[in-house]
């Protein structure tokens, strides 16, 4: 109930009060006096029984009154309450709307740079595939140049076997003619057979290796029996140009033979020149 309510209601009151007393003092005007005041207490009585009755009434209006006062300072309280939580969630909003416009817009600019990126890498794309077919016909000529080169390669591979495998068998042929000619030239000499042999032409090698056994040293050559070497022939061995040691062969073989070291200057070191023939 509205103020404006509760004051009709009150002058409305205070309205009939004051028209039931102008009754009863019309009504003392036009009777006796007994009458009169008979009618004065009896209007007395119903004035009291009147105002009682409004005062009942103004106490219940200001009961309810003061009900529907507290009912609307509770819903605008709430209301408040409400609008102040509506106003900070719209705050909230609005900043979460403008970080979403930043990022949005940070989006926007790295989606074009992509783009552009993209649109780079495909023009790149386009270039190397025209580069490619460009060069597929050069791939093609290499290929097939490549497999002429593969062909020649094996073709050169067999005639390199077999010409090492004439070479081989030819050094044979030449130890056994060298074996055959010393042999001839020990007998001419008058019965020097017993003599270490030597090899009829000038041998060349290498030292590979060198062991010392039981105080000797023993030397791995890189000449056998296909070079003309036999047991007991002797090798000088240089190292530049200086002497190094002598040595002579105690065993041989196709492709190697081992030497016993007899007078040195130093140690015999792998890769030093091997020479036929005794040196100091």
């Amino acid at each position: 109930m509205s103020n404006v309510t509760k004051i009709f209601i009150v002058l409305q009151l205070a309205l009939s009060i004051g028209l039931a007393v102008a009754v009863v003092m019309i009504l003392g005007w036009q009777t006796p006096l007994q009458g009169t005041l008979k009618a004065e207490h009896d209007g007395r009585v119903a004035a009291a029984a009147l105002v009682q009755k409004v005062s009942n009434d103004l106490a219940a209006a200001k009961a309810s009154a003061t009900l529907v006062l507290a009912d609307k300072d509770k819903a605008l309280a709430t209301a408040n309450a409400t609008i102040q939580t509506l106003q900070t969630d719209l705050a909230a909003a609005k900043t979460r709307g403008e970080t979403l416009e930043v990022q949005l817009a940070e989006a926007n600019a790295g989606l074009g740079r992509q783009i552009n990126l993209a649109e780079g890498l495909r023009q790149q794309l386009a270039a190397k595939d025209t580069e490619l077919t460009g060069l597929r016909p050069k791939v093609a000529d290499l290929t097939k140049m490549n497999a002429e080169l593969v062909r020649a390669n094996n073709d050169l591979s067999s005639q390199q076997d077999a010409n090492l495998k004439a070479i081989s068998a030819l050094k044979e042929e030449l130890a056994i003619v060298r074996q055959g000619a010393q042999k001839s030239a020990a007998m001419e000499s008058g019965g020097q057979m017993n003599a270490a042999p030597v090899a009829a032409v000038q041998i060349n090698g290498r030292v590979e290796g060198t062991n010392l056994v039981n105080g000797r040293t023993y030397l791995t050559l890189s000449l056998g029996t296909r070079d003309g070497v036999q047991v007991g022939m002797r090798f000088t061995i240089y190292r530049k140009d200086a002497y190094v040691a002598d040595a002579v062969v105690q065993r041989v073989v196709p492709e190697q033979s081992v030497a016993v070291m007899g007078v040195s200057k130093q140690a015999p070191q792998a890769g030093d020149l091997v020479i036929s023939g005794g040196g100091l």
